[in-house]
């Protein structure tokens, strides 16, 4: 019986879960060494643990089942393990839809090579909407900014300006000139 990677090709779905997850871990600005070290060690794990399952079970019909089980519980050790999991949600979605493809298999409604198609535009979506509930949680942060930015503006204090002195008063210039007996005055 060929030892094929059906399920190994559709962790690729997973595979891209976890990478995309580690990405906003370390883009979140996680600098805690420790925490990174056991994330990186449960993923590790995560790893020897699907690469386990994958040698232990073939893609046949029969093991179909039982290596989706071993797989979905390595899955959830992972879960546990790994705090950053930005959307959980979505990777207990896709353990149910192994275990749908899985009990298809089995009895023998689909293909290795259907199942296979289908885990993989599942992934596709899972993928797509990842990528809109990120952009969604970026336009929600980029406006709370933005209305924080403004409220602090606008309870700022106007900047204080100097009062300007008042002009000096004007000097006036008188000029007085005589002719005779009459006197002219000019005043500047």
């Amino acid at each position: 019986m060929r030892r094929g990677h059906w399920w190994g090709v559709m962790r690729s779905g997973l595979t891209m879960a976890a990478a995309v997850a580690s990405t906003a871990l370390l883009l979140s600005g996680c600098a805690d060494q420790q925490r990174h070290g056991a994330a990186a060690s449960g993923a590790h794990q995560w790893q020897v643990d699907r690469a386990t399952c994958q040698s232990k079970f073939s893609t046949s019909n029969a093991d179909a089942i039982a290596r989706a089980n071993c797989l979905n519980d390595a899955d959830k050790k992972y879960l546990a393990v790994y705090e950053g999991n930005e959307y959980p949600d979505l990777q207990l979605l896709t353990m149910a839809k192994r275990s749908e493809l899985a009990e298809k298999q089995a009895a023998g409604k689909i293909t290795y090579a259907q199942a296979t198609l289908e885990f993989q535009q599942f992934a596709a979506q899972l993928v797509t909407e990842t990528l809109n509930r990120r952009n969604a949680s970026n336009a929600v942060a980029a406006q709370q900014s933005a209305a924080a930015l403004t409220l602090m503006r606008a309870n700022q204090p106007a900047p204080y300006q100097l009062p300007m002195p008042a002009p000096p008063p004007r000097t006036l210039n008188t000029n007085c000139q005589t002719y005779g007996t009459a006197t002219n005055c000019q005043t500047q």
